[in-house]
This record gives structure tokens, sequence and C-alpha cells, in this order.
């Protein structure tokens, strides 16, 4: 494919409009602030529950579990996903029709959707 092809291809409209609808490919609307603030808020919610949980195993019981072991292994898990969550908020946005997007403002929110699928 040509240079000049591919640059086409990737300034195409990524869907069609429907009828009425102006596509905004410079600044589409978005619930970004949403998305800011709910996983915000699960990330706080998830870490007060690993901290209290090993507040209680380690510092209360003075025991160390395979269980405690692989809550934290699965913390970093959840912090991956989280990290995934949170740049999908900078390209493309939460909430964004697609008609307003062009095909090259899907190669970075694809890339962080399929990152860990060769796992």
């Amino acid at each position: 494919m040509s240079s000049e092809a591919l640059a086409e291809l990737l300034a195409a409209p990524a869907l069609a409009a429907p009828e009425g609808v102006t596509p905004d490919f410079e600044n589409p609307p978005n619930s970004n602030g949403l998305a800011w603030f709910v996983t915000t808020i699960f990330m706080i919610f998830a870490t007060a529950c690993v901290c209290l949980r090993l507040f209680a195993r380690v510092w209360i019981d003075k025991k160390i579990r395979v269980e405690e072991v692989m809550m934290i292994c699965a913390y970093g898990a959840y912090w991956g996903t989280a990290y995934a969550g949170y740049s999908l908020i900078f390209t493309p946005g939460y909430y964004v029709h697609t008609w307003n997007l062009q095909n090259k403002d899907l190669i970075r929110p694809l890339y962080v959707s399929f990152e860990f699928d060769d796992a």
C-alpha cells in the first residue's frame, strides 16, 4: 500500500455519521470526567480492601500465607487493568461515538485493548 493510500485510509471516518449529524473530529464529545471518577473511586476502594486485609493478616495474626501472596499478585494485575482504563481516557475518550473518530484515532485504543491478548 502506498503512503498516500495509507494516509487516506487513516484520515477516513471510522463510521459513517447518521443522517443530520455532523462529525466532530477535532473535539468529540465524551464522558471522560465520569471515567476518571469511577476508575479512581474503585481503585481507592480496592486499595483500602487490600491494605485492610494485609493489616489484619500480617500485623495482627503475624502470618503470611499463600493467599496473601496471590492477593498481591492479583492486585498488581488489577493495576495493569486500571492503567489500560486510564490510558483510554486520553485517546480517544469514553463514550465517544465512532462517527466522531477517524481511523487513525483507533490505533492506540485497539492496541491497549489487545495488549495482553498474547499471554
